[in-house]
């Protein structure tokens, strides 16, 4: 996204930081936030659960209101495809019981748009205003003469039988429309549980998105999750995601921290050890493996382990706690440094070898928690930042900073050749959601 930005010339150079990207779930909270705060007087330190329930999808994110009107992430943001047009597929799944799947197929193939009409007249006329309430519901006559007639053509047998006796008018009664909804509503519940499951302290559930509007979503939520204090839904649910969008632009300090949903290391080659795989020593006595920087899951803390260095960072409100120790074969060397939340973690490296001249550093993201070889399943590869150090007269005494920073939607990764004080950058797309095929 930021190169087809970049390309449409609408930011002067690619790494350009006015550009700023957020999900549609951080900036609904942000939205969500700024009403707690101000109509409900949310105390500091409480937590709620986002539920954005989309045409598609609902993603779920649970906040902890900080200091400063700020959030924090708490949990691994969870999402499902249980979103407002699987009510639509309910019930054309039911219309397929009537009419025969091939009708059905026909129709789409040969006349979208009457199909696309009976859809959307579905939508206004039942789905829209359902309640879940069997006292006010009124039974649906839907009239294929009027809503598809070119699906008769396509109808057989005993079910054209069946409609032409019924004047081609089906009735969809209150438990037939329900039973379209409840499959769907089911799977956000379970989404919901989920998320309550891994929060002891939740106040409020935020209904956000389109299908937010459903009063028998919004019954069905109540219902089941009547211990949490406070259940609510904006006024305009729709444009929740727009406003805090804009909030976060405005103040994009607002995002404190964030649970990743992947872990992410480098490749690094160290010298082969009795006990590692023979089959993955290379020629040169060397095997290549995983190092991990981030921990999925992480909150409070970041490790990780490059060359001689074993770094610690621990957050804690408003400053990240660095321990770094350096390894030799005679002493251990510790030092403590403080620094604010979203600024760079940096190591200096040298080269691996006297003559090397290019150096690379190679970026691996896994849903697991830990991974031990770049190649092994679940390991796919990120990006790569690459250094060119063609003067190799110095030896292995040319040191480069490499920084990598996961503060805001993407990953600045940064190296600075301290022998020529040449800069290089990269950024990559910093993974929240379950799009596994994005990487």
């Amino acid at each position: 996204m930021r190169g087809c930005i970049y390309n449409a010339e609408l930011i002067e150079t690619l790494d350009s930081e006015n550009l700023q990207f957020t999900t549609e779930p951080e900036a609904a909270a942000i939205y969500c936030m700024e009403i707690l705060r101000e109509c409900y007087e949310f105390p500091i330190g409480k937590s709620f659960l986002l539920v954005d329930c989309g045409g598609g999808t609902v993603d779920l994110t649970t906040r902890r209101l900080l200091k400063g009107n700020k959030l924090g992430e708490i949990t691994e943001r969870t999402g499902g495809f249980c979103g407002s047009a699987y009510v639509d597929k309910e019930f054309i799944k039911y219309i397929k019981n009537i009419v025969g799947s091939s009708a059905i197929k026909l129709l789409q193939e040969n006349h979208y748009s009457q199909f696309q009409y009976m859809v959307q007249e579905f939508c206004r006329l039942v789905k829209t205003i359902f309640t879940g309430d069997s006292e006010k519901f009124r039974t649906f006559e839907l009239d294929f003469s009027e809503l598809c007639p070119a699906i008769k053509q396509y109808i057989r047998g005993n079910q054209r039988d069946h409609l032409e006796d019924c004047d081609w008018i089906i009735d969809l009664d209150f438990y037939a429309v329900k039973a379209m909804f409840d499959p769907v509503i089911s799977q956000i519940i379970n989404l919901i549980s989920y998320q309550l499951h891994n929060v002891n302290d939740c106040a409020a559930i935020y209904l956000v998105g389109g299908f937010s509007e459903s009063k028998y979503l919004q019954t069905r939520i109540r219902s089941v999750f009547n211990y949490v204090p406070h259940i609510l839904v904006p006024k305009d649910p729709l444009t929740a995601v727009a406003r805090g969008a804009v909030q976060y632009g405005l103040d994009m300090r607002t995002i404190k921290t964030r649970v990743l949903k992947y872990s992410y290391g480098v490749k690094v080659a160290f010298n082969w050890e009795p006990g590692d795989p023979p089959e993955r020593r290379t020629k040169k006595g060397r095997i290549f493996k995983f190092h991990q920087l981030a921990t999925r899951g992480t909150i409070g803390f970041f490790f990780f382990i490059m060359n001689s260095y074993f770094t610690l960072l621990i957050f804690q409100q408003k400053y990240i706690y660095i321990y770094i120790f350096i390894f030799n074969s005679h002493s251990v060397i510790h030092f403590l440094k403080i620094v604010e939340v979203n600024q760079e973690f940096s190591e200096v490296f040298v080269p691996f070898t006297k003559k090397q001249t290019t150096r690379a550093y190679r970026i691996y993201v896994t849903r697991k928690t830990s991974g031990k070889y770049c190649d092994e399943e679940g390991m796919k590869f990120l990006g790569e930042l690459r250094i060119e150090s063609p003067n190799t007269s110095l030896g292995v005494e040319r040191p480069v900073l490499f920084s990598l920073r996961f503060g805001k939607m993407e990953i600045d990764a940064t190296a600075i050749d301290h022998t020529t004080d040449q800069v290089y950058k990269t950024t990559f797309k910093l993974e929240l959601e379950d799009s596994d095929s994005s990487l």
